[in-house]
């Protein structure tokens, strides 16, 4: 099992927040409105995006 956590970030780069922007590779990945979800697994792959993490809340585990 992997724990599952639904991301807010500090920064959005548009004023519908979907959308985050990593400054130092300077690639952008489109969230969605939706609350935008990732593994435990994946959180060092997203910090930086958006200047970082602002909320990071456990939501359940994913069999993997």
């Amino acid at each position: 099992m992997e724990k599952v956590y639904q991301v807010e970030f500090m920064q959005y780069t548009n004023s519908m927040r979907d959308t985050i922007w990593n400054e130092e590779t300077d690639h952008y990945i489109d969230v969605g409105k939706e609350p935008f979800l990732i593994k435990e697994s994946e959180l060092d792959n997203y910090k930086d995006y958006g200047n970082g993490f602002r909320i990071i809340k456990f939501v359940g585990n994913i069999g993997v």
